[in-house]
This record gives structure tokens, C-alpha cells and sequence, in this order.
């Protein structure tokens, strides 16, 4: 489910319709290995999870959208310091979790012009999306605390609140500044990856084909 409507009306709007019943007492859990800074286990935190573009045969898009993303992200994370931005790890997937006091329209402006950024660089630029939701963060290997156990919903990337918890680039601003990096910028860093990459791929392949003296590998420790 998908929506165009403002940040502030639809979060409104997704408390009424979506936290009903037991989805009022219980929060989507992200799960951590291990807890940043100023995090308490168990605690009530904001999770901004931005999504990729459908996966792509083209391999240099594909790889330019995960470096976009990991720029935003940490762009965002310097910028909202008193909301204690911080990026986590869950799931194999990165997003970035906020304290309650997090201005949620003031992000919102923040992303549009970021995507506004992205859009500027590509003439058919796919549709941006990106997800805001209230959960539990939970350090893996823990105890659930007594008092929130009441509270544990489903697992963040599984629960109904995260699949409508979509808010699109609504394509009216124009962005403010360069903060990101555009693809041609990105080509010679891409282009490195790969180069080393291969040459990593070669190693490891003479290695394999090198004959083992007495059918067994010598560890020296």
C-alpha cells in the first residue's frame, strides 16, 4: 500500500487504521547484535529504512543505488545529532534508528530533497521509497524485559506495520545542495571494485589449483 499523502497526515492516518487491537500494545521488534550508543534493549526507538529499486540486470545501476542509500544514510545520521540518528545493522539490512524526539516532518524534507538530488542525476529515475516506523529495539542474545514483554510484536521486516509503512518521493522540490554523488562520479569508484574483485577472484583461484603436498593442507599457528 502505497500513499502520496503528508508525512505528519499519514502517519496519523496509520496510527488509526493500522494499531488497532493487540497492534496498539505491540511494537514491530528490530533486532540488533549488538546495541549503539545510548540505546537501551527493549526501548522504544524510530526506524528509517530506505528501499532499493527492484534488483536490475544492470549491474553498475544496482550498484550505484546501494552506494546512494549508504550516503543518505550517513548523511542523515550527521545531521540529525540531537535525535541520536545512528545506523544499525538487522537482518542484513541497514537503516538508521532515532530517539522519540525525532522531528518527523523536518526528516521528511530532508529525504525529499536527498531523493530530489537523486532525481536530478537520472532522466528515468525508478520511484523512490522509503519507510518511517515505531518500534522495539532488541539486542540479540537477551532477555526480554519483564515489563515489555507484553509489547514484542513481530520482527520488524515481517510485520504489517513495516509493509505499510511505504512514503513515496512525491517528485515537487528541487534539491537545495550536492551532497550526493552522481553517477558519473560513481563510474571510477565502481570501476575499481571491480577491478579488484577480479583480482581477488584470480588469486583465489590459482590457489585452489595449486597441487597440496600429501593430500593435506599444513596450518602453522
Amino acid at each position: 500500500m502505497k500513499s502520496n499523502l503528508p508525512f505528519d497526515e499519514k502517519y496519523d492516518i496509520l496510527n488509526i487504521h493500522i494499531n488497532r487491537r493487540e497492534c496498539i500494545m505491540k511494537l514491530p521488534v528490530l533486532k540488533v547484535n549488538a546495541l549503539p550508543n545510548l540505546y537501551k534493549h527493549c526501548s522504544t526507538v524510530y526506524v528509517l529504512h530506505i528501499d532499493l529499486p527492484p534488483q536490475s540486470d544492470d549491474s553498475f545501476m544496482q550498484s550505484y543505488w546501494e552506494y546512494i542509500r549508504a550516503q543518505m544514510y550517513q548523511i542523515i545520521e550527521s545531521n540529525f545529532v540531537t535525535a541520536q540518528a545512528t545506523r544499525v545493522y538487522a537482518e542484513h539490512e541497514e537503516c538508521i534508528v532515532f530517539k522519540s524526539n525525532i522531528e518527523q516532518k523536518q526528516l521528511a524534507e530532508f529525504l525529499e530533497y536527498l531523493m530530489a538530488e537523486v532525481d536530478e542525476y537520472l532522466d528515468s529515475a525508478p520511484e523512490q521509497a522509503y519507510r518511517f516506523v515505531k518500534a522495539m529495539i532488541f539486542e540479540k542474545g537477551a532477555q526480554v524485559k519483564l515489563f515489555s514483554a507484553n509489547k514484542v510484536g513481530d520482527d520488524l521486516f515481517d510485520s504489517m506495520a513495516y509493509d505499510h509503512s511505504v512514503f513515496t518521493y512525491r517528485h515537487q522540490r528541487k534539491s537545495r545542495s550536492k551532497q550526493l554523488c552522481s553517477p558519473q562520479e560513481y563510474r571510477p569508484i565502481y570501476e575499481r571494485q571491480m577491478k579488484k574483485r577480479k583480482e581477488v577472484k584470480t588469486v583465489v583461484k590459482e590457489k585452489q589449483s595449486e597441487p597440496q603436498e600429501n593430500g593435506y593442507i599444513e596450518y602453522y599457528i
